[in-house]
């Protein structure tokens, strides 16, 4: 039989328009480097043509990350954190 392990790190966003906090795996080092492009992809993994397109048309918006933090799963530790600016310039 396998067995199930538990992630080290988790990731919490939060997202414009919505009160709860989204939680996903982080996978591999947490580093602010890593945290800004994975936030730059599932951004734009939310826009039309993105894999994620249906959620946000499921909404009414695109529901852009606005915080993101990197939590040790074990102590409960904010390993990296990210906020977005609050003038955020997107092309399209």
């Amino acid at each position: 039989m396998g067995y199930s392990r538990a992630s080290k790190y988790r990731l919490e966003i939060k997202e414009n328009g919505k009160e709860q906090i989204e939680a996903f795996v982080w996978k591999g080092r947490a580093t602010l480097q890593g945290l800004v492009q994975w936030i730059t992809e599932y951004s734009k993994s939310l826009e039309a043509g993105g894999s994620n397109e249906h959620y946000s048309k499921s909404l009414g918006y695109i529901p852009y990350p606005v915080a993101a933090q990197v939590v040790n799963q074990k102590t409960g530790k904010v390993v990296v954190s990210w906020q977005a600016s609050p003038i955020q310039l997107i092309e399209g």
